[in-house]
């Protein structure tokens, strides 16, 4: 379940699920983030790994970043950070789609 406002900078809560209620296994977000991340307006998992986005407010003018995560049966560790490449580009990772081979992520320029 994605957060994006909470705690001013956003988490991503991650939930086991099947035989019962869903249990919360990990709350994930990260201690780098600025004011108003918006982390977790974009979340995507393929296989054992959770993307999730960080593009900031819309229209807020910050460059945004996309945060891998591997997943096991005990919660998430955080395994690397794309940011925007460009100053130009603004909300990256503000839309995001996995596949088998790579991670798609939306910015605007």
């Amino acid at each position: 379940m994605a957060a994006p406002g909470w705690g001013d900078r956003g988490a991503v809560f991650v939930y086991r699920i099947g035989g019962g209620d869903p249990v919360l296994l990990d709350r994930v977000s990260t201690s780098d983030l600025p004011l108003h991340a918006c982390f977790g307006e974009a979340v995507s998992i393929s296989g054992s790994w959770l993307v999730v986005g960080a593009p900031g407010p819309e229209g807020g003018g910050q460059a945004g970043a996309v945060h891998f995560f591997s997943l096991d049966e005990f919660g998430c560790r955080p395994s690397g950070k794309a940011p925007s490449w460009s100053p130009q580009l603004q909300e990256f990772g503000a839309v995001l789609e996995t596949t088998e081979t790579g991670v798609l992520a939306s910015a605007r320029g």
